[in-house]
């Protein structure tokens, strides 16, 4: 079976991880003829090299470059795949007519959130061509499959999925608290872009407070993006005693493990999130979540069972949520076992690899 993928890049956001955990997972099962075409020479995975994948990289000259057709067309004749299956908006406009063409299967997977696409946008004419022409369009959640209005006859939902090997990890965390200056006994992080669909602006709020009132919490911010200098900067030399800026980090399943909440708070002005890779990451390591309302949040947290979700933009809830799991270890081992068992029973990157290689055999026997 050769699987060519396609994505706009190998950022660090959630829907680039979930990729490369796929490419691993197949990995795992045998299938190791798999291409992968980026738009970006941004690579936030190095670690992908160490994988069975060819990786080529296409850049476009801008971010709707209609010579990208050709390229494609090109790349995907000569890859001769078995099945192409796309990561983005663009990518699956690009290719949705060439597979067409070729009498290629496509399948769609760019339903990673549940935002709206605007009425007459260029994104809303963009789904056009993959809605008529794929064979099946994924989302990760099935608030985002509603939200994108994706066609009743070909959605499918495929939750993300978590390696639970990753869960034997053996890394020293008073070594690791000791390397990042973390005095307190207890850490709460949050994992995600800084940008504007991520509300660390409640985040950081909830931390100035909490850390005011209780000297036994630090909090930690986990990602790069466009307002990382803008959030930094409005951290006083205090603040930053307790509350870390980590940038983008690569040792994440450590931090995790050392972490006692994890946190993910979303700007609904910009962003409804789809099944969160993060969330689903804390939880699998036996953390008890708190999240905002809205899109696939749901399900995924049980709220008050395995988690928290709070409403969007509410420095106070959040603080009284947070403040309620530090002060009552019981009620955060018994959350935080019912999120693992939700990860164990439901979003295993097992489970989502075998979907994928059912999917990928039905339509390449169907063409």
């Amino acid at each position: 079976m050769r699987i060519l993928f396609l994505i706009d890049s190998l950022n660090g956001g959630g829907k680039e991880r979930r990729l490369v955990q796929l490419i691993k997972g197949l990995n795992d099962k045998g299938i190791n003829d798999l291409h992968l075409i980026s738009l970006s020479d941004v690579n936030d995975y190095p670690f992908i090299a160490n994988y069975h994948v060819t990786l080529t990289v296409l850049k476009r000259k801008i971010k709707k470059d209609p010579t990208m057709f050709l390229k494609l067309y090109k790349q995907i004749k000569n890859i001769k795949p078995d099945v192409v299956h796309s990561w983005s908006i663009m990518t699956s406009f690009y290719v949705s007519v060439i597979c067409k063409m070729l009498h290629i299967p496509h399948v769609s997977g760019f339903v990673a959130d549940c935002n709206p696409i605007k009425k007459f946008s260029f994104y809303h004419f963009a789904t056009w061509a993959p809605y008529k022409f794929s064979e099946v369009i994924i989302g990760n959640s099935q608030a985002g499959l509603d939200a994108y209005k994706a066609p009743d006859q070909k959605r499918k939902v495929i939750y993300n999925g978590f390696e639970m090997n990753r869960l034997q990890i053996t890394n020293d965390v008073s070594e690791l608290k000791k390397k990042l200056n973390i005095n307190t006994p207890y850490v709460v992080a949050m994992a995600a872009r800084v940008d504007k669909v991520k509300d660390f602006e409640t985040f950081f709020e909830a931390a100035k407070q909490l850390i005011r009132t209780r000297c036994d919490v630090t909090f930690l911010a986990i990602g790069k993006g466009d307002l990382y200098d803008f959030f930094e900067k409005k951290l006083s030399e205090k603040d930053k005693e307790n509350i870390k800026m980590l940038g983008f980090r690569s040792d994440i399943d450590s931090i995790i493990t050392m972490s006692d909440i994890g946190i993910l708070c979303t700007n609904p002005l910009f962003h409804a999130e789809g099944v969160p890779n993060s969330l689903m990451e804390f939880m699998a390591f036996g953390k008890p979540v708190i999240a905002t309302r809205g899109g696939g949040v749901e399900e995924l947290i049980s709220d008050k069972k395995n988690g928290f979700i709070i409403t969007p933009k509410n420095t106070t809830e959040l603080v009284s949520k947070i403040n309620l799991l530090l002060s009552n270890s019981a009620l955060a081992v018994t959350m935080g076992n019912h999120a693992k068992d939700t990860i164990k029973t439901k979003f295993t990157l097992n489970t989502m690899t075998d979907t994928y290689i059912d999917l990928y055999k039905k339509y390449i026997k169907s063409v």
